[in-house]
């Protein structure tokens, strides 16, 4: 039916995308198909209408919708980023951040190599690939991270339950090293890592929800007081 579990050709509440296009590396869009639980990725190296994805994470098959807390399922993920460098190193590393809204986390996949059912390597938000807790903290991602943005060394998560952006150091982040359970460096929208108010405020944030970054900039949308936040970097 409509809008419900399709095989390899639709999704059910599609939300963030990401491309990976570097210079190495296939043109693959990737799509995070909300409520069947999985990300979606196309090769669009050349493109057709309806055409079937070649891969799927966080299922097994193109047919399954199941939700879970493992290091290969998600539960309702939403933002979805790529760090990649291909183009400036001859070593180059590549990897996918999935907003796994309520699993309070953001997993890390090597996208070096991707085959459907693909397991991340890296958690964010959680000390281990198995846990959803919702306590806030420095580690946690509380109130479920939403759209998530990353440069050459941070990542942004926009946690809107939360009014705050979390900021983590990804620099060590690589395909043969793990940074699972690192604390924040930084946060936006709060005074303090344990707090999450909603304030109307240059320093506070109401639902923050959408979020980009330029080399000089970082964009939040602020939901629930219609605007756009602006902040140097």
């Amino acid at each position: 039916p409509p809008g419900g579990l399709e095989t390899s050709g639709r999704r059910k509440l599609p939300r963030g995308l990401a491309m990976l296009n570097g210079a190495t590396t296939t043109n693959h869009l990737f799509v995070a198909d909300w409520n069947n639980n999985r990300v979606m990725v196309f090769d669009v190296s050349s493109i057709t209408d309806g055409e079937n994805a070649v891969y799927v994470i966080g299922q097994s098959s193109f047919t399954t919708a199941t939700q879970g807390t493992t290091a290969s399922t998600f539960k309702n993920p939403v933002g979805l980023a790529i760090y990649d460098n291909s183009a400036t190193t001859s070593t180059p590393n590549t990897m996918l951040f999935v907003a796994d809204s309520n699993n309070y986390r953001v997993p890390v996949f090597d996208t070096s190599a991707i085959s459907t059912g693909m397991s991340a390597f890296v958690v964010l938000g959680q000390q281990n690939l198995t846990s959803a807790a919702t306590s806030i903290n420095t580690t946690t991602l509380y109130g479920g991270p939403q759209m998530i943005a990353v440069d050459s060394t941070y990542l942004y998560v926009s946690s809107y339950n939360a009014n705050r952006v979390m900021i983590f150091d990804i620099s060590g982040t690589s395909n043969s090293g793990a940074v699972t359970g690192e604390a924040a460096v930084n946060v936006l929208g709060q005074s303090s890592f344990t707090s999450s108010g909603q304030a109307t405020t240059q320093s506070g944030l109401s639902v923050p929800y959408g979020i980009g970054v330029t080399p000089t900039r970082l964009y939040v949308g602020d939901w629930s007081d219609y605007r756009i936040m602006i902040y140097d970097l």
